[in-house]
Formats: structure tokens, C-alpha cells, sequence
């Protein structure tokens, strides 16, 4: 049941994005539906140059703390470090925050972004401090996996919040860069 839970909901994320590409998640980390590599292309008028200035102006309206957030590389490559707080629910009731990094890369017509790298992190209170616990997406070196070693989703609630929250990060990019005067406000 939790499995079809899941499957309904990436369908109705995809539904609702108007590009032909988004990421599943499967053991092996989040990939094309489309392709199965690890990236996807959105297919967006402009030159590299227009689509880049575009895709900045975009993400200096996401984030307060640009330097620490985005770094740029040669006007053909933007790296997004961005933290998503409480976003990531597990099956025992807990929640997450989520660290995580995307690369933008942008040729004529068309902008591939590699898929995130995540990790989640969430606080144990202490007497003293906030202790953080991290995951990351190498199985091997995870304390929290959305898989067991055998590639079984164990997680379903995280695995859909993660889905959801980078299909959704994409689908509000896509339409504000194919929309440009709605980043010039």
C-alpha cells in the first residue's frame, strides 16, 4: 500500500510539471524518468549567456545568503548549495532537514541539471547542544537510508519528500526561466 501511496504521489508531481523530464528516486540515487541517467535537460529557449543570467536571477530571489548559496563558473556553470529545514518526513514520525547541492549547465536551448546530491540531517536534543546526524546518498557510509543494502525502499514517506521537493524546486525554475518577465519584478 505504501508503495502504491508512493507511486501516486510522483504521478501527480509529474502531472503537474509542464516540462517532458523529472527525477525518480531508485537505490542508486535520484535519476531521469525519462532516461535513466543521472541528470535531465529542460528544453528552454535562449542562448546559454540569457539562460544563465536568467537561472541567477531566479535563485538570488530563493536565497538571502547568495555567496554561501550559489557559485558560478564561467557563465556556463551554476552550483546550487541549498537547505531545505523540516522537510524530509520519516516513517517513524520524525522529521528532516535536507543538505543538498545541484549544477545547472546551460547550452544553447537547453539547461541539464545534474541530480542533487543530498543529505539529511536532523537535531538530537542535548543538555549542551544540537547534535546533527547525516546521511548521505552512499549506502554504504549511510545511517539513514531511504534503501536497505538489498535496494527495498524502507523509507516511503522521505523517498516521496525528496521527489516531490526537487520535482517541485524544478517545475517553479522552469517556469519562471521560460516565463523571464516574471523575474524581473
Amino acid at each position: 500500500m505504501k508503495k502504491i501511496l508512493l507511486l501516486i504521489g510522483c504521478c501527480l508531481v509529474n502531472l503537474a510539471m509542464a516540462q517532458k523530464d523529472h527525477f525518480t528516486i531508485t537505490p542508486k540515487g535520484l535519476q531521469s524518468q525519462v532516461t535513466g541517467e543521472n541528470y535531465i535537460t529542460l528544453e528552454v529557449k535562449g542562448t546559454p549567456e540569457q539562460l544563465y543570467k536568467n537561472t541567477l536571477l531566479f535563485l538570488h530571489r530563493l536565497y538571502a545568503s547568495k555567496k554561501n548559496a550559489i557559485t558560478e563558473q564561467d557563465s556556463t556553470l551554476i552550483k546550487l548549495n541549498g537547505y531545505a529545514p523540516k522537510a524530509i518526513r520519516r516513517t517513524d514520525g520524525s522529521v528532516m532537514n535536507m543538505v543538498y547541492n545541484m549544477v545547472f549547465e546551460f547550452d544553447d536551448n537547453a539547461i541539464t541539471i545534474d541530480a542533487p546530491n543530498y543529505q539529511f540531517e536532523f537535531d538530537i536534543p542535548t543538555t549542551s547542544e544540537n547534535k546533527i546526524v547525516q546521511d548521505t546518498t552512499d549506502l554504504s557510509k549511510a545511517s539513514i537510508s531511504l534503501y536497505n543494502p538489498a535496494g527495498k525502499l524502507i523509507e516511503e514517506k522521505a523517498a516521496l519528500d525528496v521527489v516531490t521537493y526537487f520535482n517541485g524546486f524544478i517545475k517553479n525554475y522552469y517556469r519562471a526561466i521560460t516565463h523571464p518577465e516574471m523575474l524581473s519584478n
